[in-house]
């Protein structure tokens, strides 16, 4: 493996690189195995760097399988859902959204979404979502 560049310290700027750098190697990896590797938040000091990398499954539909949308799947009849409606599309507020998951602790927002023109995570109610699937005939 050829060195590109020798970290004298780690720092906020170096980051944005290794990080990316990080992310295209696991993408290979993904791709070999069918898995999808995601990176979280990243703690640092001047010598050492910890950062938490998380992997799931890639469905038959191209969907990473989530914590959150295992929830979904498991959790959804508690909140007017069908397990089946995980990775379809809603239309909310005029954007149309993908059900990607349920996030069980959250009381307020608990279904997670995703904007289908931008890739955006966004939580929402599920009496909104609920809404939204009878307007859309998901039912």
């Amino acid at each position: 493996m050829n060195k590109v560049k020798n970290f004298k310290e780690f720092g906020a700027a170096n980051f944005a690189l290794l990080r990316k750098d990080m992310m295209d190697a696991l993408a290979k990896v993904g791709e070999q195995y069918g898995i999808e590797f995601k990176a979280g938040g990243i703690g640092y000091s001047d010598n050492y760097f910890t950062c938490k990398v998380t992997a799931a499954v890639v469905g038959e539909g191209g969907e990473s399988i989530t914590r959150e949308a295992e929830s979904f799947q498991q959790l959804a009849h508690l909140f007017g859902m069908k397990a089946d409606q995980l990775f379809k599309v809603v239309k909310l507020m005029g954007h149309d959204y993908k059900i990607i998951g349920l996030n069980s602790r959250s009381s307020r927002l608990p279904i997670i979404l995703k904007e289908v023109s931008t890739g955006r995570a966004v939580k929402a109610a599920a009496e909104s979502v609920v809404s939204a699937i009878t307007k859309n005939g998901l039912k």
